[in-house]
Order: structure tokens, then C-alpha cells, then sequence
């Protein structure tokens, strides 16, 4: 067995063997693998895993040669032409499914893995679950991170500001829900120390990070980018954007490639109207055919089933925006453009959350201070459909693998940082159980068992070290 020693010179063996299943499926568990006469191997990722009924993972193909396109199939559930699979949401025992994807180049070779997609949990808890471990066992407290899952299940925790100072932080560390009793592990450090950065799951299974700031104090944001590699826990950098943004969207399109749009790039402001797409076939950032017609910091931007990026609301830096745009898919404008709208959100919105729904609306919640909702629904419409219980910004919104949205937290600007959570349904919000902690700036990440991992944030006392699971 290979070992990898962390930062603090302890043997982790455990890490390797989990994260092994990030490795692309061995011949032996799939289908159409074997060389006859050229050279010609197929890989799938993510390999055999158990999810949630309704659940939604991305499938990448690996082949030799450089042709890789696939047609994909599924026994059960929904499978796109881009490799992303929705599972059955009718569910309730555990049922396996079958995911194919077959050369287009060469119809004879294909290859398989299988998903265990079990029925919902019942959703009535939060449960504190423990502290963040960095390197050497010691509780990471932070906000302003990401939180990312990993092809494995795994989830990447990294950066944020941590509890020195106002000063960002390269520590990450990985979550594995598998582990008996769910567990933190260190990983390695990021390059450089960021906060309100993006970070991106990418189709070829690596985590871009791209700019943020150094600390709360910093006059200026950062320009470079790194990726994570869950293969071997480390972040190495990778091209530098042309213009330096935090507070900034960063959304992966459907032709592999990562629009990074908007933010500010110095603490006096204004926002920016710089967009750009990262290629990871070439590591390379490359300015978009046009800007935003908007400046905007702190918008968001939601990948729609019809490959345009709604981007919406955010400020300029003088003004909080209800303003809307979209970049035009790939197929249509391959280097980018962007495309007014004459429709508006309800109330201008800055701090807020958008969220697709299964249906291909999205949903956006709250913003600075609000605590109406608006449903962007096909044709450009945005319907101002009515309020959650409560004010707030700064919070998540995460889609349910029974279509739900689960809301939390956030700050509401009087009594500021917020317990309380909310379930969306049908069209309307009510209160649910309290988190345990209060926070704000946090991170909530779907879990392929179909639990809600909440991480960090800040309240009251400083930043938080603690996380906790919805299920």
C-alpha cells in the first residue's frame, strides 16, 4: 500500500483508500475495457456509489484517442448527453441502476457502473455533528469557503477567513460520509490564501479555485487560480485570470468550460463587467466576445436547462440591482456573449441565493435585507411569488433530492445572524427546526446520501468552527 504523509507527518493510509474510488472504474468493474489490437480504454467516474433517489451526479468518460465523445443510457432515471444523471425520484427500496456510455467512434466499445439509489430520508433534524479538523487535529474555524463534492462522495472543504485576525487561510480538509463515524481528514493547503472565492467541480473530476481576497483588510482581489486533485490531495496553480474578482460567479457550461463573471477587484469598488472562460483542456483563462451589460458583485448565476447562465441582481457598486442578463450557450456563441433582459426580479437583490429547481425554474430567496422570493420561470419571466418567514442574506439554498429547497441561516441585518431554516414547497416557504448554531457566510452541500452538510459560517462570536447535518 502507497502512503502520503500530511503536513504534521502522520501516516494516512485512510485517505488514499477512500479517495480511491475518485480514480477512474478498473476494467475489471466495467464493461468494454479490453484491448484488441490497438490500444483502446475506457473509463468511467464515478464508480459504483450510493445515492439518493433524485439525486443528481455528473459522469465523465475517459478514452484513448482523442475522440471522446459517448451516447449515454441509464436502466432507471434520467441520463443527458452531457453525462449528467438525475436518479429516480419514486423510489422506495434500494434499487440498482445500470449507467452505460458508448463510443460514438466506435459503437462496439462501451462501458458500465452501477448506482444503489436508495428512497429520501425523512428530513426532520439538524444534528451537530462535531468541529473541523486542519492539519494536526486542530479545529479550523472559517467563512467566506467553499464547499465542494467530489465525484467520490467526498466533500473539499478549503480557504475562507479563519479565526486570526481578518486574515484568509490556505487550509483545506475533506469530509468523508462514508467513514463510521462520519470524519474530517486534512488535505493539502491551497497555494495561496483566499476568502469568498468560487470553486467549481470540473468534468474532468479536478476543483478550480479562482480568486477571492487574501484578508477582510485586503485593497485589492486576487487574480490567480488553482486546482485540486482528489487523486493525490494536493492544489497546484493554473492560468491567471485578466482581471482579479471576489465576490464573484464562477459556473461550469456544458461544454466543460467555467464562466467566471463579475465581482470587484479592489475594496473601493466599483464592480466589474469583465467576464471570462477558464478551458481546462488548456488551463487558460480567455476574456468573453463581450462584457456584462451590468457591473455586478455579490449577483448570482444559475446554469438553465437550455445551456444560458442567468445571471441576476447583485450591486455596482453604488446601487443593489434587479436587473437580469444571460450568457447564450456554448452551441450558439462559443466565446461568449452576453444577452440583455427586459425582465426584472420583484425588488433589487444583492447577497441573495438562486437555486434551480427540477422543474428548470429557479428559485431566488432574500438579499440585502429581503425576504421575498421570486420564481424565474421559461419565456424570461420572473413572477414575484411571495415571502419566507424571514429576512435574510448571506444564507444557502440547497435543492432536496425530493425537490424541495432547504434555506439557512444568513443574517437579517437587525437581529443579524440567523438559527432558523426554511423548507420551500409547491410555491411557499414555512420555518422549520433551528440549526444548532447560528452562521451566516456558510457553506450547505448536498451529500449523495442525501443529507445537507452545513460548514463554518460566523455569528456573534467570530467564525465558527463547528458543522452539522440535515437529515
Amino acid at each position: 500500500m502507497n502512503y502520503v504523509i500530511n503536513g504534521s507527518g502522520k501516516f494516512i493510509a485512510l485517505i488514499l483508500f477512500l479517495l480511491s474510488s475518485l480514480a477512474l472504474v478498473s476494467c475489471s468493474s466495467t464493461t468494454g475495457s479490453e484491448n484488441v489490437g490497438p490500444p483502446f480504454v475506457m473509463s468511467i467516474s464515478p464508480g459504483n456509489q450510493t445515492v439518493t433517489a433524485g439525486t443528481t451526479i455528473q459522469f465523465v468518460v475517459t478514452i484513448s484517442g482523442t475522440d471522446q465523445s459517448v451516447t449515454w443510457t441509464a436502466t432507471a432515471g434520467i441520463i443527458d448527453e452531457f453525462g449528467v444523471y438525475t436518479a429516480p425520484g419514486n423510489v422506495t427500496v434500494a434499487t440498482t441502476v445500470t449507467i452505460t456510455a458508448t463510443s460514438v467512434a466506435n459503437t462496439a466499445r462501451s462501458i458500465s457502473t452501477t448506482l444503489t439509489v436508495i428512497p429520501f430520508p425523512t428530513y426532520s433534524k439538524f444534528s451537530s455533528a462535531g468541529n473541523m479538523l486542519g492539519t494536526g487535529s486542530v479545529a479550523v474555524a472559517r467563512y467566506g469557503h467553499t464547499a465542494t463534492r467530489l465525484s467520490s462522495g467526498i466533500v473539499l472543504v478549503a480557504g475562507g477567513v479563519g479565526s486570526t485576525g481578518d486574515t484568509s487561510i490556505t487550509n483545506a480538509e475533506i469530509y468523508i460520509p462514508t467513514a463510521t463515524p462520519s470524519t474530517y481528514i486534512a488535505t493539502g493547503a491551497m497555494t495561496i490564501a483566499r476568502a469568498f472565492h468560487t470553486a467549481t467541480f470540473l468534468k474532468n473530476g479536478l476543483v478550480l479555485i479562482t480568486g477571492g481576497i487574501s484578508a477582510r483588510t485586503a485593497t485589492t482581489a486576487l487574480d490567480s487560480a488553482e486546482l485540486y486533485n482528489p487523486a493525490n490531495g494536493t492544489f497546484i496553480a493554473t492560468g491567471t485570470m485578466g482581471t482579479p474578482r471576489a465576490h464573484h460567479t464562477a459556473t461550469l457550461l456544458n461544454n466543460g468550460k467555467v464562466l467566471v463573471a463579475g465581482g470587484i477587484s479592489t475594496a473601493a469598488g466599483p464592480a466589474v463587467k469583465a467576464a471570462e472562460l477558464y478551458d481546462p483542456a488548456t488551463g487558460t483563462f480567455s476574456y468573453t466576445n463581450n462584457t456584462m451589460h451590468v457591473k455586478r458583485a455579490y449577483h448570482t448565476a444559475t446554469l438553465l436547462n437550455n445551456g444560458k447562465v442567468m445571471i441576476a441582481g447583485g450591486t455596482d457598486g453604488t446601487a443593489t440591482l434587479a436587473s437580469v442578463e444571460y450568457l447564450l450557450p456554448p452551441e450558439v456563441a462559443p466565446f461568449g456573449d452576453f444577452s440583455s433582459s427586459t425582465a426584472i426580479m420583484s425588488s433589487p437583490r444583492e447577497r441573495h441565493a438562486a437555486t434551480k429547481l427540477r422543474s428548470g425554474s429557479v428559485l431566488i430567496t432574500g438579499g440585502s435585507p429581503n425576504k421575498t422570493f421570486d420564481l424565474f420561470s421559461s419565456g424570461n419571466l420572473l413572477i414575484p411569488f411571495g415571502s419566507m418567514s424571514t429576512a435574510r442574506y448571506d444564507h444557502t439554498s440547497t435543492l432536496l433530492p425530493n425537490g424541495k429547497v432547504l434555506v439557512t441561516g444568513g443574517s437579517n441585518g437587525t437581529t443579524h445572524y440567523l438559527k432558523s431554516a426554511e423548507l420551500y414547497s409547491t410555491g411557499a416557504f414555512s420555518l422549520f427546526v433551528n440549526m444548532s448554531t447560528a452562521r451566516a457566510n456558510h457553506a450547505a452541500t448536498l451529500l449523495y446520501n442525501g443529507r445537507v452538510l452545513i460548514t463554518g459560517g460566523q455569528n456573534a462570536s467570530g467564525p465558527v468552527t463547528t458543522y452539522e447535518l440535515f437529515r
